[in-house]
């Protein structure tokens, strides 16, 4: 195989879609282990992107974190008495 037509192969795979991947993979026998590792740089990095996805929407709902708390507090079964301090606090913030 010729060398530029090597590079355009893979260049190509690393462009394409998971269908034209099946048909390069299966179609240029000699080139699968490069293609296995393009496969596995390309799953890492979206598992990266993943986690960082998954990191970023927990950080943006910390300022429930509070919120709920209140909550079970305020709706649990063994309610505090009415003298404590954390009732006191649930009532002013739902008022």
């Amino acid at each position: 195989m010729e060398m530029n037509n090597y590079k355009e192969l893979i260049e190509k795979y690393r462009k394409s879609d998971f269908g034209d991947r099946i048909f390069l993979f299966l179609e240029y026998r000699d080139l699968r282990s490069e293609f296995l590792i393009i496969d596995v740089a390309d799953a890492k990095q979206s598992r990266k992107q993943s986690i960082a996805r998954q990191k970023s929407s927990i950080h943006k709902l910390k300022w429930l974190n509070p919120m709920i708390r209140v909550w079970k507090e305020f709706f649990s079964t063994s309610r505090p008495s009415s003298d404590s301090v954390e009732y006191q606090q649930a009532v002013i913030r739902f008022r």
